[in-house]
């Protein structure tokens, strides 16, 4: 996990002015809602949630997921996150890297201020570097070396026990 924030971040400034420009070219969608703002999901394959606050932070929409709207966030306080956010310019700022409390990945936020309302973005990192060619995902053959760890740890554990039997 340490291993893809250190990318990240030594490949920050790229990837924070793609998301920026990316999102200030479809600004429109902002003003069209829910079903427009699912769009994003086509131009962004790294983009995880969205979610729109009012000018108190105060979650006004439902979490919108790929493939799923959760609406048991609206109405909550979400002034906490502007700590954690560094200004871009004046309408956009973006979080340090951290580890998703719904995904266990690691992501940055991107805010953007679009009239009297805040839209958050949360990205996947691992597949923006991906998708940046910084990082190679084997998802098979990392599933293939985790089981036959797995079976190899078994089998001490097994061999174990029978030597302590005896």
């Amino acid at each position: 996990m340490q291993e893809v924030i250190t990318l990240y971040n030594q490949n920050r400034l790229e990837i924070e002015k793609l998301l920026i420009e990316t999102i200030r070219n479809n600004g429109q969608m902002m003003q069209s809602g829910e079903a427009e703002i699912k769009r994003l999901y086509s131009i962004f394959p790294s983009l995880e949630l969205i979610y729109i606050a009012d000018q108190s932070y105060n979650q006004t929409s439902p979490n919108i997921k790929r493939n799923s709207v959760d609406e048991s966030s609206i109405g909550k306080d979400r002034t906490y996150l502007i700590s954690k956010l560094e200004a871009r310019d004046e309408n956009v700022a973006i979080s340090t890297p951290y580890i998703s409390s719904a995904t266990g990945e690691p992501c940055v936020t991107l805010m953007y201020s679009c009239g009297d309302q805040y839209f958050f973005f949360d990205f996947n990192i691992t597949i923006l570097l991906t998708l940046f060619g910084v990082l190679e995902r084997h998802t098979i053959f990392n599933r293939v070396t985790k089981y036959y760890y797995l079976a190899i740890g078994v089998s001490l554990m097994s061999r174990f026990q029978v030597i302590s039997a005896i």
